[in-house]
């Protein structure tokens, strides 16, 4: 796989899962933690373009930062072996992880 095609992977999965953070507020109804997941849906498309369009250095840093931001966040809202831990939610996570650990191998790539 070469470093563009992972590139352009992590900002698809940030295109998809803006879209789904944003679409919630379709959904749910209004809280102020569904405005926080709208609000990072926001900066999750964003990225996602960044992602698509360059990928230069501070789009792997916002791509690294705000997704472990959010997955720590729903980790704090939502303890594991709690039980409140819902499919769309874990997916949420799932892919916050994935992409982080994309754009941390690309930016050591970029270092070494």
């Amino acid at each position: 796989m070469s470093a563009d095609f992972i590139r352009k992977s992590a900002g698809t999965l940030m295109l998809l899962t803006g879209v789904g953070h944003v679409a919630l507020l379709a959904l749910r109804p209004m809280s102020p933690e569904l405005a926080i997941t709208a609000a990072f849906g926001a900066g999750y498309f964003l990225i996602g373009i960044f992602l698509w369009r360059s990928g230069g250095r501070g789009a792997l840093w916002a791509g690294l930062i705000l997704p472990a931001i959010g997955a720590a966040l729903s980790f704090a809202a939502n303890p594991p072996g709690k039980g409140s831990w819902t499919p769309i939610g874990t997916a949420f996570v799932a892919i916050d992880i994935v992409v982080l650990l994309a754009c941390l191998w690309l930016l050591m790539r970029r270092l070494g």
